[in-house]
């Protein structure tokens, strides 16, 4: 009988160690999907925000010069928005199609390694408080884009008729530039939303793990202290996945600035080149291409030099579209590689003037 309790005790106790290893593994496994998805999400917003800026600059462009090439940048990047757009209409209905959302986050820019989890986090926790705010935003967005691209027909419609004169373009500029000003207000609220849904996920695996700590310790009390160390790792293991997500949430945007070919300064740049390069900000404005070039490594300076020569001589408006890599000294004295690319802003002749 002794024997047979001992043998009963022991399957209990191995009976605890794999319901606990389980409910381990499916937190953890839920954790990093929550985490990944979220992840995932904020940036694909950081893409969707890209291309939304880009379609802004390309339709103030459209406006300016009357190149339909611009209209033609203008709807290529609204594509992006129109990919997540159906990704979320099927993930939100109540029959997902998950090949379908699957490409269409492709077709948004997003990356490839985390698609299924957003995918899986959009199913699962579409009614959670802070994804259910977020995807509101996301309808408003969607909204307020095709209001841009209705406002992009309409601006095209004009051009071809010939009657988007000077005065009639300046309302077309003021509602871009509010278009753009409001979409860059539901990014922020979609991203902070989606990072409330990261922390309530952390925190939820966490306290659920506690939980199951406690009732371990209670059905199994002599394995105490090697499950507290066990799950101090598992907690360490999900510290630093928050510390990484916060990491991505940090990152800078990209640096836009615009030039006049004849000037010696920056027109505008923007406060993301102060973090990036680590000077102030006037000091690069001021300084201009040649603030740059003086501190580009020198076994890249040649190269830009007849690259630059080549720019202020050309009148090609495909030359400003070319991408430049290049490493810059920082502040601190160490280089940084920088990808550059250019757009032209024309005249009413077709010359580039920016």
């Amino acid at each position: 009988m002794k024997d047979l309790s001992n043998n009963r005790r022991i399957i209990g106790i191995i009976a605890i160690f794999v319901l606990f290893g389980c409910s381990i593994v499916a937190l953890e496994f839920t954790g990093n999907k929550i985490l990944s998805g979220a992840r995932g999400f904020i940036y694909g917003e950081g893409q969707w925000a890209k291309a939304q800026k880009k379609a802004s600059i390309a339709l103030l462009s459209y406006v300016f010069t009357q190149d339909v090439f611009h209209y033609h940048l203008f709807l290529d990047q609204l594509n992006v928005h129109e990919g997540d757009k159906i990704a979320r209409e099927t993930l939100t209905s109540k029959n997902p199609d998950v090949k379908a959302a699957y490409e269409g986050l492709l077709q948004g820019g997003n990356s490839p390694e985390e698609i299924n989890s957003m995918i899986w986090l959009l199913i699962n926790f579409k009614n959670l408080s802070s994804i259910s705010s977020a995807i509101e935003y996301w309808v408003l967005a969607d909204e307020k884009i095709e209001t841009f691209r209705n406002l992009g027909h309409e601006i095209h419609r004009q051009i071809e008729d010939g009657v988007l004169t000077e005065a009639v373009s300046r309302p077309y500029l003021k509602e871009i530039v509010l278009l753009d000003e409001d979409l860059t207000r539901l990014e922020n609220n979609f991203s902070n939303a989606m990072s409330e849904a990261a922390r309530w996920g952390s925190n939820t695996v966490f306290w659920t793990t506690i939980l199951v700590s406690l009732a371990f310790i209670l059905s199994a009390g002599f394995v105490c202290i090697s499950f507290m160390r066990n799950l101090k790792k598992a907690n360490d293991r999900l510290q630093i996945s928050e510390e990484k997500f916060k990491t991505v949430l940090d990152n800078s945007r990209d640096v836009i600035y615009q030039y006049q070919k004849d000037a010696n300064g920056y027109d505008y740049m923007s406060k993301g080149v102060v973090e990036m390069l680590g000077y102030q900000l006037e000091e690069i404005k001021e300084g201009g291409p040649r603030f740059i070039l003086e501190r580009i490594h020198p076994e890249d300076k040649i190269r830009m030099k007849e690259e630059l020569e080549k720019f202020a001589n050309s009148e090609r408006k495909e030359k400003y579209l070319d991408d430049t890599e290049f490493r810059v000294q920082r502040a601190d004295g160490s280089y940084i590689w920088i990808n550059n690319k250019r757009t032209p802003i024309l005249d009413e002749n077709g010359t580039a003037t920016t």
